[in-house]
């Protein structure tokens, strides 16, 4: 009988362990591929508490204004074109500010009423910081 309840006991624990929920395993978000599959399904469930710890705080994003940000960006077309992008199409940022940077955006043009051309974006930019991927800055334009 004490064996059968050590198993048990054992097992539960081992399936706690690896389930990929568990707070005691690490994701890999120095891989990208990972990182932005998260990201995806954070973004999917609105799950702002996932995306709030895939973030890189900083002078780019400040955490008290996550949920006005959240509701600007991640609300609309970008929203669409961050779940439908597989992680290898994701455009590289180019800029020397987001180490490994990725960029993802959603831009628009159209024309003022005296017929100029008129044009505007939502941008997510991704870099790596201590080694690891995250949500660098939002930017709006236009």
């Amino acid at each position: 009988m004490k064996n059968i309840i050590l198993l048990t006991v054992v097992a539960i624990g081992l399936l706690w362990a690896c389930n990929p929920a568990s707070p005691s395993v690490q994701k890999d978000y120095g891989n990208w591929s990972v990182f932005w599959n998260d990201f995806q399904a954070a973004v999917e469930k609105n799950d702002r508490e996932t995306v709030k710890r895939m973030i890189h705080f900083g002078e780019n994003i400040e955490e008290k204004d996550l949920d006005d940000l959240f509701d600007f960006f991640l609300q609309n077309e970008l929203r669409d074109i961050v779940l439908k992008t597989p992680a290898d199409k994701v455009e590289p940022a180019n800029d020397t500010t987001f180490p490994e940077g990725k960029m993802i955006a959603f831009e628009e043009t159209g024309y003022d009423d005296e017929g100029n051309e008129m044009g505007s974006a939502l941008q997510l930019y991704f870099g790596k910081k201590d080694g690891v991927y995250g949500l660098m800055m939002m930017l709006a334009a236009g």
